[in-house]
C-alpha cells in the first residue's frame, strides 16, 4: 500500500497512514496539533516504527491494527536415545526437513553429531530428528536451534527459534563384561562398551579375591589393549595360584560421559596364577640347575650325550653280506658271503 495523504482534521489521535511495499513491515503513525488543516499542510509530530515478525495481520484507519507473531518452536522432547521431537507453532514449509537446518547442543549431546541423519513428519507441526550413531548422556540437557526454514506462508522463522529439553538425554552407562588373568601380574578387564574418561586411572580399580595374594589393592598401570579392553599392571606382589580374582571399577566414563553402573565388576573364578619358578628339585630330588642326576650323583648339564645302549642284532636268516654293526665305535664288514654261523652277535 502506498502511502497516501491525509484530508481530515484529527485531535492529536495517531492514524496508520501506509506502508511501504517491499520493506519491512514499518508503518508511521501522525497526529495533527488541531483538528483543522488543509490538503498538504500535514504536520508530523511523531513517528514510531513497528517491526511484524511474520506476515499477514491488518490495519485500519482511525484506530490502529495489530500485527502476525511469526512460527516459532514450542517444544523439544527426547524419545529415546537417538531421536527427539519438535514442535513448531504453526504449519511448516521449505526447509524443514532438511538436516544441516538443526544443530544439537547441550550437556546431554554426549557423542551425538551436531545435526541430525534425517528429520522427518510425525504429524502435524511435529517433525522427528533421528541419529544413526552416538550417544547422548542420560540425564543432560538437550537443545536444538533451527535456522533458514520456511514456514507454510513463506516466512521465515522468527523467535524463539530454539528450545530445551532439560535434563532429557538417555544414555546407557557401561559395565564391566568380563574379567580375565593373563599372567601372575597382568589382568585384563573388558567393558559393554568403548570407554572414555577415568578408564586408565589405576586408582578407579581394585583387586580382590582368594587369589589376590599380595597384590596391591590397585593396579600400577591401566592400558588400552583394544577395543573395550584393558590390560592391569603389577610390578611387585604375587598372586596365589587356583584362587579367585575379582577386580571392581569406579567411576570410569564412556566416550558421552556416562558413568559405569553394576554390574561394575567381573570374577575369573581359579584365575588366580603363581609366579613361575626359577629352579627346583627333579623327579627324583635333584636340582635342575646342576645338583644330582636322575640316579642321585652327581648331575653335569655341560655333558648331554647319553651312553649308547649295547647293539644286540638278531636274525638267524640272515646272511654276512647284509649285516654291518658298529661295537665300540668300531666297524665289522664281513668279507665273505655266508650264513652267519649263529643268530647273534653280541659287543662284549
Amino acid at each position: 500500500m502506498s502511502e497516501q495523504p491525509a484530508r481530515a482534521g484529527f485531535s492529536g489521535s495517531p492514524v496508520i497512514v501506509g506502508v511501504i511495499p517491499g520493506q519491512d513491515p514499518t508503518v508511521w503513525a501522525r497526529a495533527l496539533p488541531d483538528g483543522s488543516v488543509d490538503e498538504g499542510d500535514i504536520e508530523i509530530t511523531e513517528v514510531f516504527t513497528l517491526t511484524v515478525a511474520g506476515s499477514g495481520g491488518g490495519g485500519g484507519g482511525g484506530g490502529g491494527g495489530g500485527g502476525v507473531v511469526g512460527t516459532s518452536v514450542s517444544a523439544v522432547q527426547v524419545q529415546s536415545g537417538s531421536a527427539l521431537d519438535i514442535t513448531f507453532s504453526a504449519a511448516m514449509g521449505t526447509g524443514v526437513t532438511v538436516p544441516v537446518n538443526y544443530t544439537l547442543s547441550g550437556n546431554g549431546q554426549g557423542t551425538l553429531a551436531a545435526q541430525p541423519d534425517s528429520v522427518a513428519l510425525v504429524s502435524g507441526n511435529t517433525y522427528r530428528l533421528t541419529w544413526t550413531t552416538g550417544e547422548m548422556r542420560n540425564g543432560g540437557d538437550m537443545t536444538v536451534t533451527i535456522a533458514n526454514v520456511l514456514d507454510s506462508t513463506g516466512t521465515a522463522i522468527g523467535s524463539p527459534n530454539t528450545a530445551t529439553h532439560a535434563g532429557g538425554g538417555i544414555g546407557i552407562a557401561p559395565t564391566v563384561s568380563g574379567v580375565q588373568v593373563q599372567t601372575a601380574s597382568t589382568i585384563d578387564v573388558t567393558f559393554s562398551e568403548p570407554m572414555g574418561a577415568g578408564a586408565t586411572l589405576a586408582a578407579n580399580y581394585t583387586v580382590s579375591g582368594t587369589g589376590k595374594g599380595t597384590l596391591t589393592d590397585n593396579p600400577a598401570e591401566v592400558a588400552l589393549l583394544s577395543g573395550s579392553t584393558y590390560r592391569l599392571t603389577w610390578t611387585s606382589g604375587e598372586m596365589i595360584g587356583g584362587g579367585d580374582i575379582t577386580v571392581a571399577v569406579t567411576l570410569a566414563q564412556d566416550l558421552a560421559g556416562n558413568t559405569i553402573t553394576k554390574p561394575n565388576s567381573g570374577t575369573h573364578v581359579g584365575g588366580g596364577l603363581a609366579p613361575a619358578s626359577n629352579g627346583g628339585s627333579d623327579q627324583n630330588g635333584g636340582n635342575n640347575n646342576g645338583g644330582t642326576d636322575q640316579n642321585g650323583g652327581s648331575g653335569n648339564t655341560n655333558d648331554q650325550t647319553p651312553a649308547p645302549p649295547p647293539p644286540t642284532f638278531c636274525g638267524a636268516g640272515l646272511t654276512s653280506e647284509l649285516m654291518l654293526a658298529t661295537i665300540a665305535g668300531l666297524t665289522l664288514l664281513p668279507r665273505r658271503r655266508r650264513p652267519l654261523a649263529s643268530p647273534y652277535i653280541r659287543a662284549e
